[in-house]
């Protein structure tokens, strides 16, 4: 028997498989461009279902056992159209498309931004999908056809079986679904005139929606009686991946970008988090809720380095070239959109602390610096105001550089493990299928079975002094920005009064 998982990302899509002694037996991936230009950002989801069946019919080749269970994970925000033929309408607009920014104002004018917030565990800002429907509602055409509207993860669950269901975990990124009574706020929908019967029915994650069409499980080289589950918004399965399953652990997920996950005493929307953008998610495991703090910019930052200024040169290439010690160069790192807990959609990014003996190797450190000062920021936000921040877990991207671990141990002031394999995101949606499959009795002991840490990084207490001092420029920095940070790249430096960024 084999299960596994379908983690649909925004620049790629990947398939694992297990056995039931809890051994990772197969793994394909494909990668895909999201289409951006002028603030939008647009993936389509043609292209998406032909790599999701790619690398299906790849681990399927690859997995001599009959597969049991797979469940599926996507990204948040993004949605997709059909037609009455089941034909994709257009182009997807991905969380960071600025279409919806007006829209959401208009939301919050109709409903009041603390009610949305209390309602569906989200602050308005024009990235989730309800926002972004009522973009195409007034400015495309398609919106008349759409019969149905999907968020990737039903999409592809509705593509394998013909069948439609969405998970609490992804639904609630719409911000147009409950997250206490667990379904769809009619009062959203009504305020954004937008129908909520174009979206599918919302089911915990591990529920299973159907299984394959007889004709697409041959084409796929599976089994008809394959069952296929919801699993959930991806940065959410990744930190069941990572070991989530109490609170005795965060978990860094560090993909395109980079969060700190944390469980939830309950479904708390305190001010404190709605003033800095912090989000209460309905978790992957029953009854449970859940936050994290966000950077939007992390491992696409590190990538567009090295595509930009890299020399040619592959990520451990550019991680050899870098010195031990500090870089000197403080990052802002909001180079496209900035996440908590200061949001924007036409964010900026600043480099303090250049001069003529700088390299590219100390800028390619301070990048990784950087992140990690706006994640140690969001967990000081957190731990500040009640929200504990235990052992933490690295799962993704960073995890496979040392380099980047060990900043973020020291910037951290705290010990910082890895997970064997780095892939969280499907091993979190193997515990769900396994589960199902009853091969584990829990998620519990499916984590026991299946992940395995991997190498803890300690603080080097050399330049703990250096990054704190380091640190109290970064804040600095990151307030005056976030006070001036719009104005001042409209009309210039002199025109908001000519204040210092250090010491305004």
């Amino acid at each position: 028997m084999a299960f596994g998982g379908l983690d649909i990302g925004s620049s790629g899509v990947k398939c694992a498989l297990y056995n039931d002694k809890g051994s990772r037996i197969a793994l394909a991936r494909r990668e895909y461009d999201c289409m951006a230009g002028g603030g939008h950002y647009e993936l389509d989801g043609s292209l998406v279902w032909e790599k999701a069946k790619e690398v299906l019919r790849e681990a399927a080749a690859q997995s001599k056992e009959p597969v049991e269970a797979i469940a599926v994970s996507a990204i948040g925000e993004a949605g997709v159209g059909l037609d009455k033929r089941d034909r994709v309408l257009a182009p997807s607009l991905m969380f960071h498309d600025v279409r919806g920014m007006e829209e959401s104002r208009l939301l919050c004018e109709k409903l009041g931004k603390r009610r949305i917030y209390e309602k569906t565990g989200n602050v308005p800002n024009g990235t989730y999908t309800i926002e972004k429907l009522m973009w195409i509602r007034e400015h495309e055409a398609y919106y008349k056809e759409i019969e149905k509207f999907f968020l990737f993860e039903d999409f592809i669950i509705f593509m394998l079986t013909g069948e439609r269901g969405i998970s609490y975990s992804l639904a609630a990124r719409t911000m147009a679904f409950d997250i206490m009574e667990k379904s769809w706020d009619e009062a959203v929908f009504e305020a954004a005139e937008v129908e909520s019967s174009l979206m599918s029915g919302t089911f915990p994650s591990g529920t299973v929606i159907g299984t394959l069409r007889p004709k697409l499980a041959g084409e796929l080289g599976l089994c008809k009686q394959t069952k296929i589950l919801t699993g959930g918004h991806d940065g959410w399965c990744c930190a069941l991946g990572g070991g989530m399953t109490d609170n005795r652990a965060a978990i860094n997920v560090s993909g395109s970008c980079e969060t700190i996950s944390v469980l939830l005493d309950g479904p708390r929307r305190d001010g404190f988090m709605m003033e800095s953008g912090y989000s209460c998610i309905p978790y992957i495991m029953e009854n449970t809720y859940a936050t994290y703090g966000l950077c939007l910019t992390s491992g696409s930052l590190i990538k567009w380095f090295r595509d930009r200024l890299g020399g040619g040169r592959s990520y451990r290439e550019l991680d050899e070239s870098v010195s031990d010690k500090p870089s000197g160069i403080i990052v802002i790192p909001d180079f496209s959109v900035s996440g908590t807990p200061c949001f924007s959609l036409d964010a900026k990014g600043l480099l303090y602390g250049l001069t003529l003996d700088t390299s590219a190797s100390d800028i390619f450190r301070a990048l990784m610096e950087g992140t990690a000062f706006h994640i140690r920021m969001n967990m000081e936000i957190m731990e500040k105001n009640g929200i504990e921040i235990p052992a933490v877990r690295t799962v993704g991207g960073a995890a496979f550089s040392p380099l980047w671990m060990q900043i973020k141990a020291d910037i951290w002031g705290r010990e910082v493990t890895t997970v064997e394999g780095g892939e969280g995101g499907v091993t979190g949606l193997a515990m769900l299928a396994g589960k199902e499959a009853g091969v584990f009795g829990s998620l519990e002991e499916g984590a026991e079975k299946l992940i395995r840490p991997g190498k803890t990084y300690v603080p080097n207490g050399r330049y703990g002094g250096y990054y704190t001092e380091t640190y109290g420029m970064f804040q600095e920095m990151f307030a005056w920005k976030r006070r001036y940070g719009n104005e001042f790249y409209r009309t210039g430096y002199r025109n908001i009064g000519g204040e210092s960024p250090l010491h305004g």
